[in-house]
């Protein structure tokens, strides 16, 4: 939980290119922001999750790339995720009545609070205000060109998630800007949790 966290306040300070450790650069940086986006784009967020899913609401299972991210300098996907995450803390250190530090958290915590369903929550409602009308996981589905949504550029799963089986995606498409190779290291869960 503290890597997410650091990876989101980092980006709400800095802006630039995050990614985990176990990625590898496979198209160098100045080409990742397709030509057309390069002078409106401060944030460009990857699918990397996007199936049918009996155990999923609304029968499928949708969630955006972490592993790796591109911001600008205080764009409001990071600063809301900073806040969203801190306000949840306090809540489960008030509702616990134990200080945040001693808090035993669950890995379903880190999916519900830093990792995938909040993070896709925060997308979704940012990408819904650029816009002014309400965007969930229907109006990007399936997209195999990258769709602008105001200031956030969500691209198709190739470009940070290429591979993934599940999902449809062809691990040597030349859309791929980077190769993710799923370590994992942190979790002990089961793939219902995301």
């Amino acid at each position: 939980m503290a890597s997410d966290f650091l990876r989101y306040l980092l980006l709400a300070g800095d802006g630039g290119v995050y990614a985990d450790s176990d990625v590898e650069m496979i198209k160098p940086l100045q080409d990742w922001v397709p030509e057309p986006y390069r002078n409106v784009t401060r944030a460009m967020i990857g699918i990397e999750k996007d199936h049918p899913a009996d155990d999923e609401p609304e029968g499928w299972s949708f969630r955006f790339v972490q592993h790796t991210l591109i911001t600008a300098k205080a764009h409001p996907i990071m600063m809301n995720m900073v806040r969203n995450i801190t306000d949840k803390m306090l809540e489960l250190s008030n509702e616990k009545q134990t200080p945040i530090a001693e808090l035993d958290l669950h890995d379903r915590d880190v999916v519900r609070i830093t990792g995938p369903r909040g993070f896709k929550d925060v997308v979704f409602e940012h990408l819904s205000k650029q816009v002014g009308k309400s965007i969930g996981w229907r109006n990007v589905t399936k997209i195999t060109e990258p769709k602008l949504f105001g200031d956030t550029l969500v691209v198709p799963i190739n470009f940070f998630a290429a591979g993934q089986r599940h999902s449809g995606s062809d691990g040597a498409s030349p859309d791929k800007r980077v190769q993710h190779y799923w370590s994992g290291t942190w979790r002990h869960w089961d793939e219902s949790m995301a």
